[in-house]
């Protein structure tokens, strides 16, 4: 009777079930996840899984793992802990510029489910404490995973009852810029002190400006919006560029959007940059 029991609890379990989700999300996003990247399982790992009936799959922001059970792998044969590898890499080519980690083109990220928290680093956000610098060019990685510590899936006839999946999150956050909006015109003459940038009810102004030489050559007049800002897709904020001419007035010009593609870090300033070039017929 015993017997026949426990074949049909076997049975039962016998549907594959994920076991096991990482998930990459990002502050730059709007929707919070991130998928700028590649992950696979290192040959060692594929073999293990091969064992075990464990499928990688690859998910929009991140991987599953897929167990398929059999009534062998409930023995005490496989009851011990189970080390899972995966390599990472980074996709996004624009990745380091809005996000906040060393600005270096050549790093090791660390992954771990060691800390005993949802995220695989020990902080709320990637950061040094998981980070090494490379002899590689790149931002690559190694999400190191270890399970069936209590013998949760393998090893235990009872897996079904209680399991519940394994979560993981890996968390970047955006990098803190400030925008520089830099006015030229084709003569190269701007003068500037007929103008002011602002937002759109005026409330924040910024009319302080300095005269700056761009690598292409340009000149130009450069206003620094005196508030550092989180990168992100979309903003809330307006800037507009007002003229002070009282006896010609001409509507408040929409300045456009930093994109993050001009970002660029001051080394004696320690502060990043976004830049955003606007040409004026002046």
């Amino acid at each position: 009777m015993t017997e026949l029991y426990k074949k049909n609890r076997f049975d039962f379990v016998s549907r594959t079930l994920k076991i096991l989700e990482v998930t990459c999300k990002h502050t730059f996003f709007k929707n919070g996840f991130f998928r700028g990247f590649r992950i696979n399982p290192t040959l060692e790992s594929r073999m293990i899984m091969k064992n075990h009936n464990l499928i990688f799959k690859n998910i929009d922001y991140g991987f599953i793992i897929i167990f398929n059970p059999e009534p062998r792998f409930f023995s005490e044969i496989f009851s011990k802990e189970m080390v899972l590898n995966f390599e990472f890499e980074i996709l996004d080519n624009d990745f380091l510029k809005y996000t906040d980690i060393p600005f270096k083109y050549n790093q090791h990220i660390e992954f771990t489910n060691n800390h005993q928290k949802k995220t695989l680093h020990p902080n709320q956000y990637v950061d040094t404490s998981n980070i090494k610098e490379s002899n590689q060019n790149g931002i690559k990685g190694i999400i190191n995973l270890t399970i069936n510590k209590n013998k949760e899936i393998f090893g235990n006839e009872d897996f079904k009852e209680n399991f519940k999946p394994y979560e993981y999150e890996i968390n970047f956050d955006s990098r803190s810029v400030f925008f520089r909006y830099n006015f030229y015109n084709d003569k190269q003459d701007l003068k500037f002190d007929k103008y002011f940038v602002a937002t759109e009810d005026e409330s924040k102004k910024f009319d302080n400006y300095k005269q700056r030489t761009l690598r292409n050559k340009y000149n130009v007049i450069s206003v620094v919006i005196e508030e550092s800002k989180k990168l992100s897709e979309k903003y809330s904020e307006k800037y507009y560029l007002f003229s002070k001419d009282s006896l010609y007035p001409s509507p408040p010009v929409f300045l456009p959007r930093p994109s993050i593609t001009n970002i660029e870090f001051d080394i004696e300033s320690n502060i990043f940059y976004n830049d955003v070039n606007v040409k004026l017929n002046d």
